[in-house]
Formats: C-alpha cells, structure tokens, sequence
C-alpha cells in the first residue's frame, strides 16, 4: 500500500493468490499463531505458553493430514497477507466438516476475502461445516453464520471417526453405575 497523506484517498487494489506452505513461511505462521492467540490464556506464564504452543504449532503442522495454505501479493508472494493450516479432508463428502486447526489474516487486510480464498483451497464451500480446534472470538461471532463447530478434541487424540448426526445419537442404556464411577457425593464412606 501507498502512503497517503491527508485529505488525499487513493485506492490500492490488490492482487491476492495462495499458494502452499514454504519453508521460509515458517516464522511468520509460528509467530502470528502465537501472537494472535495469546490473549486466550492470559494466565499462562509466557515462558510456558510460547514454548507449548510453539511445539503444538509444529506438531500439527507435522500431522499426515494437516497442510497450510498462505494468501498472499500475486506479484510479491513473500508478502503474506495471511494463513489457513487445516486437515486435507479424507473424504469425498463435501458436508463433511472441515477441520480447521487456525486461520489468520492481518489485521489491515480483515474482511477482503482473504481467508475465504485460501479456506477454498481444502474444499470449503458457504454450507460446509468447519470443526475449529482454536477457538477465537471470530469464530465465538461468526459461529452461525459459517457453520463453526468448537472441537479442540481432535487434537487431544479423541476423534471418534465419523461425524455426530443428532438423529444417529443413542442414549447410553440404563446399567447400574460401579462405585467408582458415582459422583463423589454418592459414594460410600471409606471406614
């Protein structure tokens, strides 16, 4: 973008494309994750954030279906504009939720597009839903309209394979519970 001085407007179009992850992206994906996501634990001693989330970072970056895709200037591609890491989906259902582990886009360039682009690149479509393992305000104000789902258990190992259909649910059958699966207030006393 130009420098503009007051009372002048000039209108700076830009010329946006993705393109896949490159090595030399891995600074300015690693920073802007941290950075951006900080304010989420608050109460995190910096030390211990940003050396979890740094390995996170880079565990789910090493995942077989985890890929990034970086928008950025079509005539500069170093300059980077922004970033979606997701899992590639596994499967030709284009209802199947996409799992969308971060998507950042810098401030100045927020509501261009941008992110929408790059999330194309995974099969995104306006009625696909997305399974968001960082859940962000954006996500907490967009939640309806883009068909967010908050799942953070994928990464914790827990991916049950197939998506819940409200319709397929079971109730669990009525067994009596052990004693150690009571609630604490339920339990006998230990004499």
């Amino acid at each position: 973008m130009t420098e503009q001085t007051a009372g002048e407007e000039e209108c700076v179009e830009l010329s946006i494309m993705t393109r896949p992850y490159e090595d030399g992206d891995l600074h300015f994906v690693l920073n802007s994750w941290m950075r951006s996501f900080r304010p989420y634990h608050a109460y995190t001693p910096d030390k211990i954030y940003y050396a979890s989330m740094q390995d996170m970072i880079q565990r789910i970056m090493q995942r077989p279906s985890a890929r990034c895709v970086v928008a950025c200037d079509a005539t500069k591609p170093e300059f980077i504009f922004g970033f979606v890491v997701a899992d590639v989906p596994d499967s030709s259902d284009i209802y199947e939720p996409l799992v969308v582990h971060y998507a950042f886009t810098k401030l100045a360039y927020r509501t261009l597009g941008i992110g929408r682009k790059a999330l194309q690149q995974f099969g995104w479509h306006s009625k696909r839903p997305i399974q968001c393992t960082f859940w962000t305000r954006f996500c907490r104000d967009t939640w309806k309209r883009l068909h967010l789902i908050q799942n953070d258990f994928i990464l914790r190992g827990i991916e049950h394979g197939k998506w819940y259909q409200p319709n397929s649910v079971q109730e669990p059958e009525n067994t009596p519970m052990g004693e150690n699966e009571r609630p604490m207030h339920e339990r006998r006393a230990v004499t």
